[in-house]
């Protein structure tokens, strides 16, 4: 039986490595084994941030002017606003310092940039003031009914559905002008005289509202008040002749009335 001795050199090889000892004899182990240990440390991570922002406004259409100033008919145009879906119109009889001024009328919503008031009642005898709002809505802005009212320089109301934009605030106010030349507007051309009948006795249970007195001053208790028209082409020395029930009762009239004392409730007149 052979009995190995470690030798000094053999010691150092044991420190230096693993020394293998086989029928051989020993070799040393040079494969090294990392014992380290990794270690992750978790990072703490911040959900982002997330801003809802509102609707963005409108731009506030510019350059609004009159065009056109007419009796029933004032013609207006403005710049297009970027993302406008259509534009309110509002008018005002009276400037804003104006101690009668109550606000602006909306009259009107377009999807032009241009509009003519064509109200009747609008004439160029007075200024009439403007303005104009970019808005943005649905299809049921345009049902006028519902949003004619008196916005007393307000903004026109959101749609229900909220969008990207919201109406802008109003223009600059554009002014009319004034048309000094009046025209004469024809008088009516009337063919009746519209006679009136008023009994003074109040027959038949009615009220007696009315009186008439003679010319020393008693008053009338019975006869029929009667008033009618005078015409423009009449001639200056006209005359009217009364009828009742068909029956000739006064002629040779210079004025449009008459008492006809024997008139009574239930009579017919013809003024001619």
């Amino acid at each position: 039986m052979k009995v190995f001795k470690t030798t000094k050199k053999a010691v150092s090889l044991i420190m230096a490595g693993v020394l293998m000892c086989g029928a051989f004899g020993c070799a040393k182990d040079d494969t090294q084994k990392d014992t380290t240990t990794a270690t992750t440390t978790p990072v703490a991570t911040t959900p982002a941030e997330t801003t809802t922002q509102g609707p963005k406004t409108l731009a506030t259409p510019a350059n609004l002017t009159v065009t056109k100033s007419e009796n029933r008919n004032i013609a207006l145009k403005w710049d297009a606003v970027e993302n406008a879906t259509a534009y309110a119109v509002y008018r005002s009889q009276y400037a804003e310092d104006y101690k009668a001024f109550e606000g602006y009328d909306l009259i009107a919503i377009t999807a032009d940039t241009t509009y003519s008031d064509t109200d009747s009642n609008v004439t160029t005898n007075i200024q009439w003031y403007y303005k104009v709002q970019a808005i943005t809505a649905g299809a049921d802005y345009f049902t006028a009914d519902s949003y004619i009212n008196n916005v007393r320089g307000e903004l026109l109301q959101e749609p229900a559905a909220t969008g990207a934009f919201s109406n802008s605030a109003l223009s600059s106010v554009a002014v009319s002008e004034v048309n000094s030349t009046i025209t004469r507007q024809p008088s009516e051309n009337l063919t009746d005289r519209a006679v009136i009948g008023v009994d003074l006795a109040g027959d038949k249970g009615a009220e007696k509202n009315t009186t008439a007195v003679d010319a020393q001053g008693n008053e009338y208790e019975k006869g029929v008040y009667l008033s009618w028209r005078a015409f423009d082409a009449d001639p200056e020395d006209v005359t009217f002749d009364v009828y009742r029930n068909g029956e000739l009762v006064a002629d040779d009239i210079k004025v449009t009335n008459l008492i006809d004392e024997a008139g009574k409730y239930g009579d017919t007149y013809k003024v001619v």
